[in-house]
């Protein structure tokens, strides 16, 4: 195996992906937590962020280790400052909740914007959130509504049904009326549970309102639509469809 030399002579990526398949027993890798961990230390030591957030993984569910809190915001909270988006938003979860640390959602928004920046979808998601509540930031809804849009553009499903609602059924332009079903379509194709639920229930009320040319208008125009990129790829967002599952313990959500 190649890798095996590459990570023996100190190569972090090389660590990091023997590691991943040691924890998952993939390829001819055979299935050893214990040596996945330990690759996942060397690796973590080189200061590799996925290999900090697999170890902070560990430590929070006790996979392979003790459980440690201290130990797992330890290697969180390096991730997070080496620009780990996962864990980045996972900081934040941490602060919102008070989890070991100080409760600060202040300095959770403030993890949440810095992962938008860089091109997380469900961060720019989130941030317009706490930006139109006021949780953790100061309340905003003109500039909640500018990151909606730009997380609906990314392709994050839940900021498309929000798109999506704001025509305001017979009394909306035609064009309003289009450009909303247009943000219906991509939520239902792209939206899971109760985003699709919501955006198929708002597709059929809109409908009622609609010519059947601004129908079809609005398909055509859903069919045609890509989603911009960000500053950096979305491993979720970003990656083709058969490589949209995020790897090394990483959560993964889609449909808000």
């Amino acid at each position: 195996m190649r890798l095996l030399p590459l990570a023996q002579r100190g190569n972090a990526k090389a660590q990091y992906y023997l590691a991943l398949m040691s924890d998952n027993g993939a390829g001819p890798v055979q299935r050893d937590v214990d040596e996945g961990l330990r690759w996942y230390r060397l690796a973590a030591a080189q200061n590799h962020a996925e290999a900090q957030f697999a170890l902070a993984n560990a430590y929070a569910v006790g996979r392979g280790v003790a459980m440690n809190p201290e130990q797992m915001l330890y290697w969180l909270r390096k991730a997070a400052e080496n620009e780990y988006m996962p864990a980045m938003i996972a900081m934040a979860a941490v602060l919102d909740r008070g989890l070991g640390v100080p409760f600060n959602p202040v300095e959770g928004s403030a993890w949440i914007k810095k992962a938008a920046e860089l091109g997380s979808v469900d961060a720019t998601y989130e941030y317009a959130r706490r930006l139109n509540t006021g949780f953790g930031a100061e309340k905003d809804e003109r500039a909640a509504m500018e990151w909606f849009k730009f997380a609906a553009m990314r392709g994050h499903p839940g900021a498309q049904l929000l798109l999506g609602s704001i025509a305001e059924g017979s009394s909306a332009s035609p064009e309003t009326n289009v450009e909303s079903l247009v943000w219906l379509n991509l939520a239902v194709q792209r939206g899971q549970g109760e985003v699709r639920t919501l955006a198929q229930q708002a597709q059929r009320e809109l409908q009622k309102n609609m010519m059947p040319s601004e129908i079809t208008e609005a398909q055509t125009r859903a069919r045609a639509w890509k989603p911009i990129p960000g500053v950096r790829p979305d491993p979720v967002y970003d990656a083709p469809p058969a490589d949209t599952a995020k790897k090394g313990g990483a959560p993964a959500r889609r449909g808000g």
